[in-house]
């Protein structure tokens, strides 16, 4: 056997590697369902397990616990951000898009009430340059300079809006003495009557052209 024959015999066989994102969007997959089962508590060898790899297959494609919840974040976020953006083009009366934001918020909490409790403190501290406040802020930006308001306003006003609905949609999770609709109501008649003070009745935001493949792309359309 020639010294080629015995190289190519032993270690990896021959043929394509690993692809780097399809292995870390398996191991997001596998993190997600590892958080559904076990909340907080849940761990990277439970996620390497659930995806059929060692530790050390998530350690080559995340540097630890905390990389792998950023790109995870980053992900849902994004998600999130394209529901508002359909849901903004869906309705064009400013309350009705009000409601529809909060509806999407609180639709993705309750139906991802454990992934919500890891990532939605994320979320609203903020992640790189994708995350849910700094879209909301954005939009909010938009609409504070339509009507001559102060658009310093849209940052905290953005952070007060998310932190509003994660705590009541946690409440309400637990409690759930109401149905999704009545809840989004109840949110909509609060959020909109500081809007409606600031002149929010006048604002007319431009559509958003979708698919929306990544967040600077939603935001490169609001800042036109």
């Amino acid at each position: 056997m020639s010294d080629v024959s015995s190289r190519r015999s032993r270690g990896r066989p021959p043929g394509p590697g690993v692809d780097p994102e399809a292995r870390r969007e398996q191991l997001l997959d596998a993190a997600e369902a590892e958080i559904a089962a076990h909340g907080t508590d849940f761990g990277l060898a439970g996620v390497a397990s659930r995806a059929g790899l060692t530790r050390s297959a998530v350690y080559a494609a995340f540097a630890d616990r905390d990389d792998l919840l950023t790109e995870l974040t980053r992900r849902h976020t994004d998600r999130i951000i394209v529901g508002i953006a359909s849901a903004l083009n869906d309705v064009d009366e400013p309350r009705a898009q009000t409601r529809a934001t909060v509806d999407v918020l609180a639709r993705w909490m309750e139906e991802n009430s454990k992934l919500a409790a890891v990532l939605a403190p994320r979320m609203q501290s903020g992640v790189g340059d994708s995350h849910v406040t700094g879209f909301l802020e954005q939009v909010l930006q938009v609409g504070f300079e339509q009507v001559g308001g102060n658009p310093r306003a849209a940052a905290p006003w953005a952070r007060a809006l998310v932190g509003a609905i994660w705590t009541t949609v946690a409440w309400w999770g637990k409690a759930r003495t109401m149905d999704r609709v009545e809840l989004v109501d109840h949110v909509t008649d609060l959020v909109w009557e500081g809007f409606a003070g600031a002149g929010g009745a006048g604002i007319r935001l431009p559509e958003m052209q979708l698919p929306v493949t990544d967040t600077a792309r939603v935001l490169d359309v609001l800042e036109r």
